[in-house]
């Protein structure tokens, strides 16, 4: 004959064994999540301070920028006023060496009018005669 072994139920183990394995897994999922929380606010952290430090670098920039802007803007202002400055003293350049050139033909002219002999007298070097219809009339 077969001899039946009749053990004790307990209940109270079953559901204690179960509540401890739920809460256990409870406190597991928690601390997965605190740890994923805690993780993800030091990257949004980091992520924020290098946001605002490129920011700030930036604005730098931008400054820089429109400094470096008006720079040549002014730059541009000036060369081109140099331009005119220089077409302007080109050309009363050129005309007042046209005058040069004018008054040396004038000295040379009149050098070669003056007598060599000294400097006294006139040197002429063409002279012409013709008459103008009149009696002992002539054209010179």
């Amino acid at each position: 004959m077969s001899r039946l072994k009749i053990k004790p139920h307990r209940p109270w183990w079953s559901i204690s064994g179960a509540l401890l394995l739920m809460a256990a897994t409870g406190m597991a999922v928690y601390l997965h999540r605190q740890h994923a929380m805690l993780t993800l606010h030091v990257g949004i952290e980091s992520a924020a301070a290098a946001h605002r430090q490129l920011r700030d670098v930036n604005l730098a920039l931008v400054e820089d920028n429109e400094t470096l802007r008006r720079k040549v803007a002014v730059l541009t202002r000036a060369q081109q006023i140099d331009r005119i400055a220089y077409r302007k003293l080109d050309e009363r350049l050129r005309s007042l060496q046209d005058a040069v050139f004018g008054l040396k033909e004038e000295v040379a002219f009149y050098r070669g009018i003056v007598a060599s002999d000294g400097g006294r007298g006139i040197k002429v070097q063409t002279f012409l005669i013709d008459p103008d219809g009149r009696e002992r009339g002539y054209r010179f």
